[in-house]
């Protein structure tokens, strides 16, 4: 990715409060990369008075594009950093979703870790306050990050679309392969019906058998009326599963996949092409967990 694009790159700090001075010295030298619009930053001192601070952090840890793991002997005994936000960053960076690079910030044994494999900042993964200079080594961390943007690819920004998509709808159903993986946020009302996924659904959509569901929705506020399948799976199944038959704004990612394979005529026994193809929606993201809701 280059500054070219104009696409903002979402981090999310996940650290101990006992380095916020750290933390602070690093969104410095991160500065250029902020005012090119080349990032965005999120660390739980953003979140305002009256927001709900789990549900924020869940949020913006689902949505970030880059994971930065300020790690030291607090960031490893935390519960929380270690147990949830660990947890959850190591699942994305898993299924492509988000790049986590862990910040060596204190020298502390972190290899065993389940962040252990991957390549640490600053270089060589010598920890912050081993460096003589530690301005060299934040600048070493920065450098490291622009060098991940570049390499990292990044979802195209969904179009926000609230009110009317059915055309957008319609456009999926004509041509689904040309707009698989499109991203749309809308509004959306969940149904009762709540399944597991088929074989074929979790081989079609690299989805985990056993683990993710499907559940039937529809648009709200469109021409469209039919019944939409919606697919999730891990912390988003979790809420998929539990939230009521309510509308909700959320994220969506369209998804279509064909399968072709061979058959034989049963009267002729001439070998026939045949084709089948799946669509839905993957959830990606709950924005608004009730339309009537100021969460």
């Amino acid at each position: 990715m280059t500054n070219s694009t104009k696409k903002t790159v979402t981090l999310f700090y996940s650290y101990s409060h006992k380095d916020e001075k750290i933390r602070d010295e690093l969104e410095k030298h991160l500065s250029t990369l902020k005012r090119q619009e080349i990032i965005s930053e999120w660390h739980d001192r953003k979140i305002e008075g009256g927001q709900e601070w789990k549900e924020q952090i869940d949020q913006q840890l689902q949505s970030a594009s880059i994971i930065l793991l300020l790690v030291s002997s607090d960031f490893l005994a935390s519960d929380y950093c270690y147990g949830k936000e660990l947890r959850i960053a190591m699942e994305r960076h898993e299924r492509g979703e988000a790049r986590v690079i862990p910040i060596i910030i204190r020298s502390v044994d972190w290899d065993q870790a389940p962040f252990g494999k991957l390549q640490a900042l600053p270089k060589d993964a010598k920890p912050v306050k081993s460096w003589n200079d530690i301005d060299e080594a934040f600048t070493n961390i920065a450098q490291g990050i622009r060098k991940a943007i570049d390499e990292i690819k990044i979802s195209p920004t969904p179009k926000e679309i609230t009110s009317d998509i059915s055309d957008l709808v319609k456009q999926f159903k004509l041509r689904p392969k040309k707009h698989s993986g499109t991203e749309i946020i809308a509004d959306i009302k969940l149904k009762d019906v709540l399944n597991p996924i088929s074989q074929d659904e979790a081989d079609s959509f690299n989805l985990s058998l056993g683990d993710a569901i499907s559940r039937t929705f529809n648009f709200t506020n469109t021409e469209i009326k039919g019944v939409e399948k919606i697919y999730a799976e891990g912390k988003m199944a979790d809420w998929l599963e539990n939230a009521n038959s309510e509308s909700y704004r959320v994220r969506l990612h369209f998804l279509f996949s064909t399968d072709i394979g061979f058959d034989y005529h049963p009267v002729t026994g001439e070998p026939t092409v045949t084709s089948s193809c799946l669509l839905g929606y993957r959830l990606v993201e709950v924005i608004r967990h009730s339309l009537g809701s100021t969460k």
